[in-house]
């Protein structure tokens, strides 16, 4: 009877292995478009463009502006919250493998700005982020 028994469990540890390891990669690709040198004052629109491989209500579109634009965008959502140069400008849940998004905004402070965007997943009830596709924009109010 123990036998047994190891060897049910053997067996469903293997069949729960093989389909963690079947599980598909998500990819996907983003793109932001939108002027590049703005009068101050003017109001402006940065527009997201992208694919995603699969959809999940845990992916989500994240923007973030570098005001005075500094380092390169981060390579992971989560360390570009974490900066100080970095504020958050919001985003939406991705509901189809093509999306676009629209951002709203008015030139206030001259000087360059920088713009990173991400594709990005929820885990752990939202503390913790994977990452899977990013794009920067470098722009400069005048």
């Amino acid at each position: 009877m123990r036998r047994l028994i190891i060897a049910v469990v053997a067996l469903a540890l293997a069949a729960l292995a093989s389909s963690a390891v079947a599980a598909p990669k998500v990819t996907g690709s983003i793109k932001i478009h939108g002027p590049t040198s703005i009068a101050l004052g003017k109001k402006y629109h940065e527009t997201v463009v992208g694919h995603i491989s699969n959809v999940h209500r845990a992916y989500f579109i994240q923007m973030y502006e570098q005001t005075p634009a500094g380092r390169p965008c981060a390579k992971r959502e989560e360390k570009e919250g974490k900066r100080s140069s970095a504020h958050g400008q919001g985003g939406e849940f991705i509901m189809h493998k093509s999306f676009r998004q629209v951002f709203h905004y008015k030139a206030a402070s001259p000087g360059k700005h920088r713009f990173c965007v991400y594709v990005a997943r929820f885990f752990n009830n939202n503390l913790d982020t994977h990452t899977i596709a990013r794009a920067s924009l470098k722009i400069s109010y005048h």
